[in-house]
């Protein structure tokens, strides 16, 4: 069954602290989601800090400060995005090719994980298509669930009316059916 509605993102936040990668994501998004809100960060703290914007969508980094630094990385924000808003998607887009982080961030919620390169916006992409469906669904489904509440409300009020009517606890007088 085809969409009434095309479905698109609300709100997406962009997590780097590399600010030209980062701005290239904006752009790279910002044409593939013109109605989204894109809200960027350079820390994971700031990220955290401002999740009452509730992302639809986190695309992260893992490695956020420079070393030696005592910044949240990656895996520390998405558990604090998960805690705020288990429904949120976040996409680890890093440069950190380590299976085992890439194992341990999905493990811990994210929904993939892309390795920087020349084929990232691609694979961002995909995700973005594949979530966009994800959402879709899920909103689906609350409609109906929305629906099949109204319709029994409906059905109730309904059957509650016609024994109201039917059991005698309405009294119409005689005289106005012309029963004397």
């Amino acid at each position: 069954m085809a969409r009434k509605n095309k479905i698109y993102f609300n709100t997406i936040f962009v997590v780097d602290d590399e600010e030209v990668f980062l701005a290239g994501v904006e752009t790279h998004l910002q044409n593939k989601n013109k109605k989204a809100n894109i809200h960027c960060y350079t820390s994971g703290e700031d990220c955290v800090a401002n999740l009452k914007h509730k992302p639809e969508l986190v695309v992260l980094d893992y490695h956020l400060a420079p070393e030696g630094e005592s910044a949240m990385n990656g895996l520390q924000t998405l558990h604090k995005i998960k805690a705020d808003n288990s429904n949120a998607y976040v996409v680890i887009l890093t440069g950190d090719d380590s299976i085992q982080v890439a194992n341990d961030t999905k493990k811990h919620g994210a929904f993939d994980y892309i390795v920087k390169g020349e084929t990232a916006f691609a694979k961002l992409d995909i995700n973005c298509t594949h979530i966009l469906k994800q959402i879709g669904d899920a909103r689906e489904i609350e409609d109906f669930k929305k629906f099949k509440i109204g319709f029994l409300v409906i059905v109730i009020l309904f059957i509650v009316t016609l024994w109201y009517f039917t059991s005698g606890h309405l009294v119409i007088s005689d005289a106005l059916w012309g029963n004397n």
